[in-house]
């Protein structure tokens, strides 16, 4: 059994952010995500690393991660991503759309608890419950290097994968123990750079 976990996606609703009562989408009740790339006059005032306004970043994480899974050969995996604290399970059979905002839409719709669909929904399982086996998190504080660890995964073993939603900085775990910690780079990665590695170094 694999579990992927996304840890704390800087994601986040507009509404939440911005203390109005506008109907973004009378049509489709739609309100919109965070965006730094569109509101970047809302977060300038914000330490980078504090603000929820990529969305991006868990979308391209996502598709990286499903795209990996026919390599697996038919392994049980589990994938989520937290957002404040807030658990969700996003289903293997699930195909994301690649266009940007209608991943937007969706993800906007699964935090207001409006998504109708089965592949993406909150779940209430604590982190201790669905982080099955060992627990690996994935940084650049990593105490073992990626390149160095040979023996680092084992087919015959249950994997908790662990990854920051952060474009920046490094986000400190505190709900859940972590058993062990990998660096990835010296330098700082994009996501899905690092899920791509991880999976490689987990096929090889």
């Amino acid at each position: 059994m694999i579990t992927i976990l996304i840890y704390e996606a800087r994601v986040s609703l507009l509404n939440d952010f911005v203390n109005h009562k506008k109907n973004f989408n009378r049509k489709q009740h739609r309100v919109p995500l965070l965006d730094a790339s569109i509101h970047q006059h809302l977060v300038k005032d914000i330490p980078k690393e504090l603000r929820y306004d990529r969305p991006d970043i868990l979308h391209f994480g996502l598709l990286t991660i499903l795209s990996y899974l026919p390599a697996l050969n038919n392994e049980s995996v589990k994938i989520y991503f937290s957002v404040k604290g807030n658990i969700y399970e996003v289903l293997p059979e699930t195909r994301l759309p690649r266009a940007q905002q209608r991943f937007y839409n969706i993800i906007s719709q699964v935090l207001q608890g409006t998504y109708k669909l089965k592949f993406i929904r909150k779940v209430t399982t604590t982190y201790d419950e669905l982080l099955i086996g060992e627990r690996i998190y994935f940084t650049k504080s990593g105490q073992q290097s990626l390149t160095k660890a040979k023996d680092l995964f084992s087919f015959d073993k249950d994997y908790s994968l662990i990854f920051g939603g952060h474009a920046h900085g490094t986000t400190e775990i505190k709900e859940f123990n972590i058993h062990k910690t990998v660096k990835l780079s010296e330098q700082s990665l994009t996501l899905w750079t690092s899920i791509s590695l991880v999976f490689c170094k987990f096929l090889h």
